[in-house]
């Protein structure tokens, strides 16, 4: 299920990353082919991109979060094949931006991480508790590839877990972080008209239509701040 939709017209990565995080090596290599050559991130990246660089596996524990049935914790780059699944999925992701390759997968997850580090939040990849498995991506976020809406919720799921109330409560988490921890004066989303499904977990967990724009052929959502069910 694709939550607010991510308005994406082509992946970019801050100067700073993209430098380090893409290069291009021989067929042989470790990777996945674009025609004949392998595009993979680099070892550095790897291996110690997020728990060397940000502080290893207890800075990770922390900025994690448990519901009653999920395991929300940053991404790492491993996830990305098993992300790939559903959000390199058309049928799945129908109502929303599809990555092409891992690779696109791999530096969304990239761009988004950095992004924590600067604002405090970002997706999480989503665990499901009884099983170990990885069935999601989502929660809060300043979309890198469209600024200037502000933060968003949005959450997007393998089709193998929709249908168990999953999207609804990774969005009360988010809303919960927002208002209690970051004291977010709003928090945005996007879905799309036909996306029936987004649209009844959005009005649930509180947000009301602000607007269509036309140009996303996208409803603009909000939700203001609350505080013990009130409006802040």
């Amino acid at each position: 299920m694709g939550l607010p939709c991510i308005r994406l017209r082509r992946l970019m990565i801050p100067a700073a990353l993209n430098q380090r995080c893409v290069q291009m090596q021989p067929a042989a290599s470790a990777g996945f082919s674009i025609g004949q050559q392998e595009a993979r991130l680099p070892r550095w990246v790897e291996s110690s991109w997020f728990f060397l660089h940000f502080g290893g596996r207890a800075e990770e524990i922390r900025l994690q979060m448990e519901t009653a049935r999920l395991l929300l914790r940053p991404s790492r780059l491993s996830d990305a094949p098993s992300l790939f699944e559903f959000l390199g999925n058309k049928g799945a992701m129908q109502h929303t931006h599809v990555d092409e390759t891992v690779l696109d997968c791999r530096r969304r997850i990239a761009v988004h991480e950095w992004r924590r580090r600067r604002e405090g939040y970002a997706p999480w990849t989503v665990i499901e508790k009884t099983s170990g498995k990885l069935i999601g991506w989502g929660g809060l976020y300043d979309d890198p590839f469209d600024p200037g809406w502000g933060c968003e919720v949005g959450c997007w799921f393998h089709p193998s877990a929709w249908g168990n109330g999953y999207a609804s409560e990774l969005v009360w988490a988010a809303l919960r972080m927002a208002d209690n921890q970051l004291k977010l004066p709003e928090v945005r989303a996007f879905a799309h008209p036909e996306n029936a499904g987004s649209r009844k977990v959005l009005e649930k967990a509180g947000f009301e239509v602000v607007r269509f724009v036309p140009e996303m052929n996208r409803l603009l959502f909000s939700r203001p701040r609350q505080q013990n069910g009130m409006v802040a």
